[in-house]
């Protein structure tokens, strides 16, 4: 049984829209929960908008009424629908808007539901009528659809996680136990080799003789909840190994898009990895939820995706503030876990640079280098994905090491000051202060500004064309600061 479309009221154009901001002749807005959805259209005619609505239920049969109908009121008007090209907006709340979206098809907007929440009294019809407003005046871009291959992936990855939270929160209730009795072997290994065989002696009542386990005997409720918390991390632990298993064959089993075409899982996958930092599982998150990388116009749009852009308070032209929003919080948690390692990886040129920003700032120094380390490792993993090339630092002038003339201190004309402090560390050419100044010699101890500042001068007389200048203060366009690296004017990638 199909609904009739009601016209509950007409709205003067003039008084409740703005006309310069109604570009499109009709907008569908859908509120949508776990039981019922609202559905808003809103008609342009020669004078006025009219607006209809109605409520249906999620069943799947309703459904499919609910889009006859919307297809019905667009006809009614002379608009002309026969299948699949409307659009329409629609809140992203959880995955209760999935069936819709998979019932409706169309060209959907998926807005999340605090954009639009520009209303005072909030309900379920106002919400419907400011998203249909919203669509209307083509607010929103249409949203990517994945396929139901790709989804699966995705639910592949989330059972994964699942499991490795389990097994985590079981090793640290291991842990917890343990402590309770004097016994601290995970104080010197996590679980593993070195600490399993002592649980499992501490359950059998066999407390090894070692400095790690106390004299206190753990009571037989207690060794019996250890045992089933031991099944419990197997258990997970076989179940991670399981499903990444799956995850891996279905990953090269798909097709991806990409600048030079569609590509199989199999090429795409070694490409990801070459970039420094990035496995297999990174990269399978990444395929996961980028999935077609051509719908990102460029890096930038990327990293606000992945939540690697700061979002800047300016006022009066200077930045009062800044926080980075997360964006997609895998992504985001996938990236920031890479950087991490990567710093503290010295010989690494995204880890040394990364290492440097941290050493340089005081204050939150390492939280800023692993999000700078993430932005770099966004962008890489962007252009290896589009273009189908391995990761070279070639394409990346921050790193590199300007070739000097070999000479002697003495000859560097350099002031006597700073020529002691180079001499006290057994730095007496110029190729050997040219190195140590781009890996380390700023974290020296009595190493300050006037020191690094002559070396800068030097290689700049000698080399002009390295790219390389200091910013001022307002070029920067925040305090100056201390910086114990220098930034490329120009940058391929």
């Amino acid at each position: 049984m199909q609904v009739e479309p009601v016209v509950k009221d007409e709205i003067e154009l003039l008084e409740d829209f703005d006309t310069e901001k109604l570009i499109l002749p009709y907008g569908i807005g859908i509120d949508c929960h776990s039981r019922f959805i609202q559905v808003c259209i809103l008609i342009r005619t020669e004078e006025k908008i009219k607006r209809v609505e109605q409520e249906f239920t999620v069943l799947w049969p309703v459904l499919e009424e609910a889009r006859t109908w919307i297809l019905a009121v667009l006809n009614k008007y002379s608009l002309g629908f026969s299948g699949t090209d409307f659009h329409y907006c629609i809140e992203s709340t959880g995955t209760y808007h999935y069936p819709i979206v998979h019932c409706f098809k169309g060209q959907p907007s998926i807005v999340n539901a605090s954009l639009t929440s520009g209303v005072r009294r909030k309900t379920d019809v106002l919400d419907a009528r400011l998203l249909a407003y919203q669509n209307m005046s083509n607010m929103w871009s249409v949203s990517y659809w994945a396929e139901t291959d790709m989804l699966s992936l995705k639910v592949l990855l989330g059972e994964r996680r699942r499991h490795v939270r389990n097994r985590v929160k079981a090793g640290n209730r291991i842990n917890n136990v343990m402590l309770r009795f004097g016994h601290t072997m995970f104080s010197k290994a996590g679980w593993g080799i070195y600490t399993r065989p002592l649980v499992e002696d501490i359950i059998a009542n066999k407390p090894p003789d070692v400095n790690t386990v106390s004299p206190i005997k753990v009571p037989v409720e207690s060794r019996r909840i250890l045992r089933d918390l031991v099944k419990e991390w197997d258990y997970c632990h076989e179940k991670e190994l399981e499903t990444t298993g799956k995850i891996k064959k279905g990953i090269l089993s798909l097709e991806f898009k990409t600048a030079k075409g569609i590509v199989s899982g199999k090429e795409i996958m070694p490409l990801l990895v070459t970039v420094p930092g990035i496995g297999q599982i990174t990269a399978i998150t990444w395929l996961s939820e980028i999935m077609d990388v051509t719908r990102f116009k460029n890096a930038k749009a990327i990293q606000a995706y992945c939540g690697c852009d700061p979002s800047l308070k300016v006022s009066a032209g200077k930045v009062t503030s800044y926080h980075r929003r997360k964006g997609n919080k895998f992504l985001h948690i996938a990236l920031l876990q890479a950087a991490s390692s990567l710093i503290q990886r010295k010989k690494e040129p995204f880890g040394n640079w990364g290492y440097r920003m941290y050493k340089s700032n005081r204050k939150g120094g390492w939280r800023k280098a692993c999000a700078a380390v993430a932005r770099r490792l966004c962008v890489s993993l962007f252009h290896v994905h589009r273009l189908c090339e391995p990761f070279d630092y070639e394409k990346y002038s921050f790193w590199r090491e300007i070739e000097v003339p070999d000479v002697k201190l003495e000859r560097m004309n350099l002031s006597t000051f700073t020529e002691n402090k180079l001499r006290k560390r057994g730095l007496l050419t110029s190729t050997a202060i040219a190195e140590a100044y781009y890996r380390d010699l700023a974290q020296e101890k009595g190493i300050g500004k006037k020191c690094l500042s002559e070396i800068q001068d030097w290689i700049q007389s000698v080399k002009p064309d390295s790219g390389f200048a200091v910013r001022s203060s307002a070029e920067k366009g925040r305090p100056s600061r201390t910086r114990i690296w220098l930034k490329p004017l120009t940058a391929s990638s």
